[in-house]
């Protein structure tokens, strides 16, 4: 088989893996429960679906290396063949279950072939365990410099882990000599770093080698832990990009996270892309003082080279030039970078020469690229200098020249301060959507950065993918939702954006706003009809991620809005709940938010009333104003009536008062009340059984949707009236389903006999 059929081939498993799950999710929605093997059947499927991305990525085509039809491929594309014929007898089995028929007959098929389904599964696991290996056989390596660097990565990464190999000066390795590189060849410096694979050991080996001729060797050797995004220790890089000091100080003073951590994903330390890149240098400078190394190299650069970027990005004022100067001491940075003189022009750092004059002179050196690979077009673009960018536009320059990390100078002007240059670059024919080696796109880079449509649409309408996922599947929406970037999100989603889209981790734009956003993002997310029902693929639902995660106010947001799709008590893989969370968490607060066991069964359920007692003094009308505010379903009609002995007191009060809220929320339900309205006249507020009867028929009304009722303080309502208050309640619990399932009764009291034995048959 061809690369190119191998390719397709993936491209087919990978949509038929697709098709079981969404078959397995129709079976499991036919169950009020799922059985435990169609949520292992899930499982199984999404564990292949994370070794599918990998082939995937495996998959695509490299210029610098051949495809090697070696035994390990031809393994590797008999496993493949295996997976896709177990799929496809999954995927016509599940067909044969669901397809026009009711739950119990779904019900009735799925006992009939569940043993079918257990003999696939183990056919499935034993596929994709030797899919897996043979992956792990057959690896293409690819070589990136950077800075002087050799980065051993490949799309297998997740499973062997990734080498990144850094030096300056060597012999070997040293480019030829220039005013720049002979200067400082005296000094030596070789850097080794090993990523081991998240899921054998979360720790990275790092191995630096110095010589110079004044001090001699030196060698240091450092093993900094990895953090994946979802656990709760990548909190610190959050508070790093936000300048939280105080917070990342509580973090090292409880021993949770240290200055070398980095991320799993690309090796960033808080002081790489997350103080640096989002310019807090206070908090640079707090975590310089920690411990934090400026010259540690991630997957891709070094702290001090971002740092420098922003000095010459032109967007920092000369105070703060000089305090950053102060920090990332880098006199000879400038020198080292290799610029040309054309470079240094548009840079500002010839002030006395003219850009047209030595582009008239020559323009051998327009495309000329520095140690990182960026050419001048590419720094007038970061630097949003219009007229230079045009200039060199208009003398031949390169728009699609990539640097060495494989940023196109339309990602530069994406980042740039203002998006002058975004324009003129497409209309001299630069591609719109250049992926980096971090398979980022212009559009990923500024719905990070910027707040501001400007950026947005001149990409849009020249055609960039809104979709496209990064190496990880994360699209342009989920990168504006990380950074709270509101005004980007909108424009987006206006644009037709999924708010729906998943990670190769199975996370979602909503996940990833619970994560890391803020509520204001959330509430916008959800207003919009972001899914709170979906699971990532280790089976962590919303609750898992807000527990794990979230704010307080983030938790009131979700449950605000809803989440009677969500079973509270669903475990993941390994086992945990979002109860277990917040117990691990030890924060009453969140606790609190999560309320009792029958509350969450009773908000499950589409019809039955709920019976809250509590003891006098105990706070029972706080907490029915604490629900209504906070704890019951935003999505839901909420009418509610405080009996209070006496002035209040009677059923008539109650059901006028229901009846009020019912009609101001849904005014088209008024209808109901006009015949008898028309039948008893003015008389109509002083029947109770008229009033019952309006209240019953707007209830019935499609229209009307979930309805609660809470009614605080039973003990307090007219001794006379109670036992017809009771009756009615019941009859609309217990009677007709099919006209009252969408009403449900919140009541409180005090725990009188009296009033909770008529209760007990419900």
């Amino acid at each position: 088989m061809d690369p190119l059929s191998f390719t397709a081939s993936i491209i087919a498993v990978v949509g038929l893996a697709g098709s079981v799950v969404k078959g397995l999710n129709d079976l499991a929605g036919a169950f009020r429960d799922a059985p435990g093997e169609i949520l292992a059947l899930n499982n199984e499927v999404a564990d292949l679906q994370a070794i599918l991305s990998d082939a995937s990525q495996f998959a695509r085509p490299r210029s610098s290396c051949p495809p090697d039809i070696s035994p390990s491929f031809s393994s590797l594309i008999g496993h493949l063949a295996s997976v896709q014929e177990n799929l496809s007898q999954l995927e016509d089995l599940l067909d044969k279950c669901v397809t026009n028929g009711s739950k119990l007959t779904i019900q009735t098929r799925w006992v009939r072939k569940r043993h079918r389904a257990k003999t696939i599964q183990t056919a499935l696991r034993s596929a994709r365990e030797n899919l897996h290996l043979s992956l792990a056989l057959v690896t293409f390596s690819r070589v990136t410099a950077t800075r002087g660097s050799h980065d051993l990565n490949s799309p297998l990464k997740l499973i062997l882990g990734a080498l990144f190999i850094g030096y300056t000066g060597l012999p070997v390795f040293t480019p030829s000599c220039n005013e720049q590189s002979c200067e400082h060849r005296s000094t030596l410096a070789f850097d080794i770093i090993y990523y081991f694979p998240i899921w054998f050991l979360a720790r990275a080996l790092c191995v630096s080698i110095k010589f110079s001729p004044s001090a001699g060797p030196e060698m240091t050797l450092k093993t900094p832990r990895l953090i994946r995004w979802v656990h709760k220790e990548a909190q610190l890089f959050h508070l790093a990009q936000a300048g939280d000091i105080p917070g990342i100080q509580k973090m090292f003073t409880t021993g949770m996270v240290s200055p070398t951590d980095m991320t799993a994903a690309q090796g960033e330390t808080a002081l790489h892309q997350h103080a640096a890149s989002f310019a807090q240098f206070e908090t640079c400078k707090f975590l310089l003082e920690a411990g934090a190394d400026a010259t540690a190299v991630n997957m891709n650069q070094v702290s001090i080279d971002i740092a420098w970027q922003w000095i010459l990005s032109g967007r920092l004022d000369p105070k703060t030039i000089e305090f950053v100067q102060g920090l990332f001491v880098g006199g000879e940075f400038v020198k080292s970078r290799q610029f040309s003189v054309i470079h240094k022009v548009v840079l500002g750092l010839f002030p006395d020469k003219n850009l047209a004059v030595e582009l008239d002179a020559s323009t051998s050196g327009i495309n000329a690229a520095d140690i990182g690979g960026k050419t001048s077009l590419a720094w007038a673009a970061f630097r949003a200098d219009q007229k230079s960018l045009q200039l060199l536009l208009d003398y031949g320059a390169d728009m699609n020249k990539a640097d060495k990390s494989g940023n196109h100078p339309l990602h530069y002007a994406a980042l740039a301060r203002d998006s002058c240059c975004i324009q003129p670059l497409l209309d001299a024919g630069a591609v719109v959507d250049p992926c980096n080696i971090h398979l980022q796109t212009p559009l990923h880079s500024t719905s990070k950065e910027h707040d501001d449509p400007s950026f947005i649409e001149p990409l849009l309408r020249a055609g960039a993918d809104i979709d496209r996922g990064d190496c990880e599947g994360e699209t342009p929406l989920m990168y504006a939702t990380r950074s709270g970037k509101l005004r980007s999100a909108e424009t987006l989603l206006a644009n037709g954006a999924n708010i729906n889209a998943r990670t190769i981790w199975g996370i979602t734009a909503l996940d990833l706003c619970v994560l890391y956003g803020t509520p204001t993002m959330l509430e916008f997310l959800l207003q919009a009809g972001a899914d709170v029902s979906s699971n990532d693929i280790y089976g962590r639902t919303i609750l898992h991620q807000a527990a794990s995660h979230g704010s307080v106010n983030m938790v009131r947001t979700l449950l605000d809005h809803g989440l009677q799709d969500v079973d509270p008590d669903a475990v993941d893989v390994d086992g945990i709940s979002m109860w277990n969370i917040v117990e691990t968490k030890g924060q009453p607060e969140f606790t609190e938010l999560f309320e009792h066991d029958h509350f969450r069964t009773w908000l499950k359920q589409e019809s039955s009333p709920l019976l809250v007692s509590v003891d006098p003094g105990c706070g029972k009308s706080v907490l029915a104003k604490y629900l209504i505010d906070y704890g019951l379903p935003r999505s839901t009609t909420i009418c509610y009536f405080f009996f209070k002995d006496q002035d209040q007191n009677t059923v008539i009060q109650a059901i006028c008062a229901l009846l009020h809220q019912l009609f101001s929320q849904k005014p088209s339900l008024i209808e109901h009340a006009m015949p008898q309205f028309r039948k008893d006249g003015q008389g109509l507020v002083n029947s109770t059984e008229s009033l019952w009867k309006v209240l019953r028929n707007a209830i019935k009304d499609p229209q009307t949707g979930p309805v609660i009722m809470v009614l605080d303080a039973l003990d307090e309502c007219a001794e006379l009236e109670f036992a017809d208050l009771m009756r009615n309640v019941e009859s609309q619990s217990c009677g007709d389903h099919l006209g009252h399932s969408k009403l449900k009764y919140l009541l409180t009291c005090r725990p009188y006999d009296q009033i909770v034995s008529k209760f007990r048959s419900l």
